[in-house]
């Protein structure tokens, strides 16, 4: 009995030995997966002058290059466990590469912005293949800085292509630019952020003077409404501006063609009521468009322009009613010529810009007090302004105020200890300080 047991043993033995050398090694393995993304590099934007000026092109081959830069990436490929990659075949436009296992980085120039069907084949060492097709989307978008109210950062991306690694975008991926029942517009279009899910919000005037709104939240589409029929707000005199007040709330302002401030708002049920803030607060009509911003003690401000030639304060406290400030009077500064914009630096002082009549860039900041300065008389070589000044604070806080000069250029006041001199940033026309 035993030795019968033992000869079958053997026998399965010797048939698994004959069977194991029948069998290729690897004829199990895996087919390896395939994978890739791209990349297109950053071509504005770039901080690479001595001075920190931003380092801008302006000609038209680089504007408008005879071809597009694309970084393929097959790195992220795999082999099945035992095996190893051994090359990358690359087929585009009908051309084919070889690759070798190093070089699952490549790089090719497209012809054009478009869709371009980009074939990766991967072999391995056990004689597997296996290709994956994907569109290559090759455009070139315009991302625009985004901040906060407070203005404790703000970020500025410039130009990037896009389609690659950031294809879908800073606010999802869009199948329309332009909403196709939109009024057309009257006014310039101003942008901004609101509520906790980023909804994007474009406000303007449109061709019956109505406020209309363009708005998007993530996942969804655009969508519009016109803002001065739902609330039964009187028609817009005045381009028109968003802000977000520190509580949540979004808020636009415009000055009517009564020539009073007007506020339409959010409330939390997603309903927009109409304030006359003029009638509010008692205050002066205004002649020129109302800006809004926000501190960070849950109240709102808005300042404008009034026939008066004084730059007016209208702002909301916490559990009270609008009331009005003569920043002009209170500050002791000159007559305004132009728009006020404003803004809050990071040490929490609310800082009021406008033209004054004589040309000079004029700050009006709360340290307990309201306190006047003319920037461009304080910043050494500045020339008068022709626009409205905005400011801003950037990453490395500190405060900058851009305006457009008498000679066209685009110039920079900077507050670093004290306000340095302007300067003309590259690129643009008109005389340089």
């Amino acid at each position: 009995m035993l030795t019968a047991l033992s000869s079958r043993r053997g026998e399965f033995l010797r048939n698994a030995f004959v069977l194991s050398l029948l069998i290729a090694p690897g004829a199990f393995a895996q087919a390896p997966v395939p994978s890739f993304d791209w990349t297109m590099p950053d071509r504005f934007g770039k901080e690479t002058l001595p001075d920190g000026r931003l380092a801008y092109h302006y000609d038209a081959a680089y504007v408008s290059p005879p071809g597009w830069l694309v970084s393929l990436d097959g790195c992220v490929s795999k082999a099945a466990v035992g095996d190893s990659i051994t090359s990358f075949t690359w087929d585009i436009q009908g051309t084919t590469t070889n690759r070798p296992p190093s070089g699952c980085h490549f790089t090719y120039t497209f012809p054009a912005l478009g869709t371009y069907p980009v074939k990766l084949t991967v072999a391995t060492q056990r004689g597997h293949r296996k290709s994956l097709t994907k569109d290559v989307i090759v455009k070139d978008l315009l991302i625009v800085s985004i901040g906060d109210s407070y203005a404790s950062s703000v970020t500025f991306v410039s130009v990037a292509c896009s389609g690659a690694g950031i294809r879908d975008g800073l606010l999802g991926r869009q199948t329309v630019i332009v909403h196709p029942d939109a009024v057309p517009a009257a006014s310039d279009l101003f942008a901004y952020l609101s509520g906790p899910d980023a909804t994007a919000r474009v406000v303007y005037r449109g061709v019956g003077d109505q406020v209309q709104e363009l708005s998007l939240r993530p996942g969804a589409t655009w969508q519009q409404v016109d803002l001065t029929h739902i609330a039964g707000a009187p028609p817009a005199g005045s381009n028109v501006v968003g802000y977000v007040s520190s509580d949540g709330t979004a808020r636009v302002v415009y000055k009517g063609i009564d020539f009073h401030v007007h506020e339409l708002y959010l409330q939390p049920a997603a309903h927009w009521v109409h304030a006359d803030l003029t009638m509010l607060a008692g205050a002066p009509p205004a002649a020129g468009v109302p800006f809004g911003f926000a501190e960070a003690d849950n109240t709102a401000h808005v300042v404008y322009r009034g026939t008066d030639f004084h730059i007016h304060e209208l702002y909301l406290l916490p559990g009270a009613h609008w009331a009005d400030a003569d920043l002009t009077l209170l500050g002791g500064a000159p007559p305004a010529a132009g728009d006020p914009s404003a803004y809050v630096t990071t040490d929490r002082i609310p800082r009021v810009l406008y033209r004054g009549v004589l040309g000079g860039v004029h700050e009006l900041r709360r340290e307990g007090h309201w306190i006047d300065a003319d920037l461009t008389n304080i910043a050494s070589g500045a020339p008068p302004a022709a626009g409205r000044p905005f400011g801003y604070v950037t990453a490395d806080k500190i405060a900058r105020v851009l305006y457009r000069g008498v000679a066209g250029g685009v110039h920079e006041l900077r507050l670093e200890g004290t306000w340095d001199r302007a300067r003309a940033l590259p690129g643009t026309f008109g005389r340089r300080s």
